[in-house]
């Protein structure tokens, strides 16, 4: 499979003649397990699928299969960021009382954390910890760094963009946010928080 990616992605670039640019800081990011297990890859695609979903059971469901994936191959960067940005969505959104939000925290940061430490590179790795900067450490500026190092590494990753435009919405520079999230939704028009805070931007501009 990770074969036929490669040998489509060179077809494409190819016939269209395009010469890539991805930035000057930028670095390869992709989902493949370092293995090659297909295994470990479709339960981290299987886990994203379930987060996506953004309720209390599909973040629980992502939790265990982003785990499945993780057992398969413990170097998988990608997963274990995705497994912090499930827990940190547990903690925020569904679990009641502070040591039950405390721990699934602390989880989320472990996770995070480790995934930094096996690929530096990795921008979904610093998405995740700047997540947890912005949202139970309330630090900002230390969330924006992160979500900066994320973009030079990936300048087209939706999720970085999307992740970016939030900080600096709280920073008060809206309209930026606006831009961001708008590209965000060239690449995946489908995805529904992305509407949802855009719709809160220009909420705030009473547009």
């Amino acid at each position: 499979l990770f074969a036929l990616q490669d040998e489509i992605t060179r077809a494409v670039t190819a016939s269209l003649k395009a010469k890539l640019l991805p930035g000057e800081h930028a670095a390869e990011q992709n989902g493949r397990p370092p293995s090659g297990s297909l295994e470990a890859y479709n339960a981290m695609l299987e886990g994203r699928y379930h987060a996506m979903r953004r309720t209390e059971a599909g973040l629980r469901s992502a939790v265990e299969f982003y785990t499945q994936a993780i057992a398969i191959d413990p170097r998988y960067a990608l997963a274990w960021s995705r497994l912090s940005n499930a827990w940190a969505g547990l903690g925020e959104q569904f679990l009641d009382g502070a040591p039950a939000q405390k721990e699934a925290y602390a989880k989320a940061r472990e996770a995070a954390e480790h995934a930094l430490a096996l690929s530096p590179d990795l921008a979904a790795a610093h998405v995740a910890l700047g997540h947890l900067f912005q949202v139970p450490d309330f630090d900002w500026r230390g969330a924006a760094k992160e979500y900066r190092r994320a973009l030079d590494l990936a300048p087209n990753e939706s999720d970085v963009k999307f992740s970016l435009g939030t900080q600096l919405a709280a920073f008060g520079d809206v309209e930026h946010a606006i831009d961001l999230t708008h590209e965000a939704l060239a690449t995946d028009p489908l995805v529904s928080h992305f509407h949802s805070w855009l719709a809160n931007y220009f909420s705030g501009l009473h547009r």
